[in-house]
């Protein structure tokens, strides 16, 4: 019988339904045979088997009632089982996402700040174990098992809460980056600004993914991590990168033509920028910009100059550079 009961406690309440009826059965027959060997002993030796009997038909009464409480809840149950599983794996893709973006991330950053690039790789590593484990939650779930996805939600948010730690040291290595760049002068390493101003979409790009998840029942641990990132993002964007441009004075020619002025219908629709964005730029940014624009970087570097001066641009955050 117990053995019965471990298999059960095992199983989903739909597939344990017919299991129970059996056990109920069984417990009907159990008191029968005792009432039978009640019946067939000497009145002094009744007690014992009459009592054992009668404990038997309450068991099997109890075991009814929970199956029929189980048949009545099944139906409700199921569709909050399944829309927990969807939250599930809506999660899931969402950490996926977030392991890809520091993926991304710690690649930019190994080119030009070691230390930094292997942090970010620890962190992408203990959020790259989380979907898996949200993965596993999301199938016991489906298949309307609480317990083990219970479980494997609790693993998910044990990597999560490693990669919120790891995360952390990288928002602080960050921006001790940043610090230190802020006395250096204009003419440094012109990669070093790229792959910062990267890592800052990054981070952007990683919080409002996060803030997203806060409508659904994310967890709080991943939410933690997105505030490290948020804040070592808020951090760059306040003290401003320091970048490397070209050399060359600025022609106010424009960079496709002859006669035409900085921040023109053209430029802007290239950098994606609003007119009322690009009156919001300081006068030395909008210089800067459009030599970055016109000067001879790879392309991938220029995209990143575009986004970066783009994002400073919707936020209003004024370049600081010490002189």
């Amino acid at each position: 019988m117990q053995q019965a009961v471990n298999e059960m406690k095992r199983m989903t309440p739909r597939q344990a339904l017919p299991h129970q009826e059996e056990a109920a059965k069984q417990l009907d027959e159990l008191a029968q045979n005792l009432q039978q060997r009640a019946e067939a002993a000497k009145p002094e030796e009744q007690g014992p088997p009459k009592q054992m009997a009668r404990q038997a038909r309450d068991l099997a009464g109890e075991q009814r009632d929970l199956k029929e409480e189980l048949e009545e809840a099944l139906p409700q149950r199921a569709p909050q089982m399944q829309r927990l599983a969807q939250e599930q794996m809506e999660i899931e893709q969402d950490a996926r996402d977030l392991g890809a973006r520091m993926e991304e991330l710690a690649g930019a950053l190994e080119q030009v700040l070691p230390e930094a690039g292997q942090q970010a790789r620890k962190a992408q590593k203990a959020m790259g174990e989380a979907p898996e484990h949200m993965e596993a939650a999301a199938q016991d779930l489906h298949a309307g098992q609480a317990e083990p996805a219970t479980a494997d939600e609790q693993k998910a948010i044990d990597a999560l809460a490693r990669a919120d730690m790891e995360t952390g040291k990288l928002a602080d290595q960050l921006a001790q980056a940043v610090e230190e760049m802020m006395g250096e002068p204009q003419e440094g390493n012109p990669m070093i600004g790229l792959a910062l101003a990267k890592a800052l979409a990054q981070m952007k790009d990683a919080s409002a993914l996060m803030r997203l998840m806060e409508t659904r029942q994310g967890s709080q641990i991943m939410r933690s991590a997105a505030r490290h990132l948020a804040s070592a993002a808020e951090q760059m964007m306040q003290r401003g990168l320091p970048f490397h441009m070209p050399s060359q004075t600025f022609d106010p020619r424009g960079i496709r033509g002859r006669g035409r002025k900085p921040g023109d219908l053209e430029d802007l629709q290239l950098l994606e920028l609003t007119a009322e964005e690009w009156n919001r730029l300081p006068g030395e940014l909008k210089q800067q910009l459009l030599q970055a624009m016109k000067g001879k970087y790879p392309e991938e570097y220029r995209q990143l100059i575009r986004d970066y001066f783009r994002r400073l641009a919707k936020t209003g955050v004024k370049l600081d550079r010490k002189k």
